[in-house]
């Protein structure tokens, strides 16, 4: 029965974490429809962040299911898909057409794409590296562009590159290309490591 309970706890602390990066995703889409541009962008780094956690506990605690695996893709479908294409709907192409619809429609699709892809070649719990450019990365690279375009020229204009960099990063996500995954950390070794110090 402990073992259980041990076992039902560590599969389900993972998932907290993995609900409140949907969350984050949630509400940068009500802000963007609000309005609250610079507040939705910086909920979709937030949501990087709690992927981030979610998947760091999950290696510590040796949380992983298949469940957990499918509701982090649906996860971030939301923070690194949806969030990410009506950002950019609302603020920079609502006023044009549908050529507007279709730019901000390209991060959740190829995001889907790619989430999907990696859904079906999922074959552990752990990955060496991974194919296509994970979607995070490209809500993250347009979340940061948005940011810093308002620091540097306190406006909210369309920039310059951004149609090619929103073009670009939606290729990388279902190229072919691999990226090793980040260092791993796992508790006994990393704790071996900082005795030794």
């Amino acid at each position: 029965m402990q073992r259980f309970k041990t076992e039902t706890v560590r599969r389900v602390f993972p998932g907290l974490f993995t609900v409140a990066n949907s969350y984050c995703g949630f509400l940068s889409v009500i802000y963007a429809i609000d309005g609250n541009y610079l507040t939705a962008a910086w909920l979709i780094i937030l949501a990087a962040v709690m992927d981030g956690i979610d998947g760091m506990v999950a290696r510590i605690t040796r949380g992983y299911s298949r469940f957990g695996v499918e509701l982090d893709s649906l996860a971030d479908i939301i923070s690194f898909g949806l969030a990410p294409s009506v950002l950019l709907y609302t603020l920079y192409f609502h006023q044009m057409g549908k050529v507007g619809v279709v730019i901000s429609f390209l991060p959740l699709l190829c995001g889907g794409i790619r989430l999907a892809r990696f859904n079906i070649m999922f074959t552990g719990y752990e990955k060496e590296n991974y194919v296509g450019l994970p979607i995070p990365m490209q809500a993250i690279t347009l979340s940061s562009f948005i940011i810093f375009n308002f620091d540097i020229w306190n406006d909210l204009k369309l920039p310059q590159g951004l149609i090619p960099m929103i073009m670009f990063l939606s290729l990388l996500m279902i190229s072919t290309i691999e990226y090793e995954s980040l260092p791993k950390f796992t508790l006994r070794k990393d704790t071996k490591n900082l005795v030794k110090l």
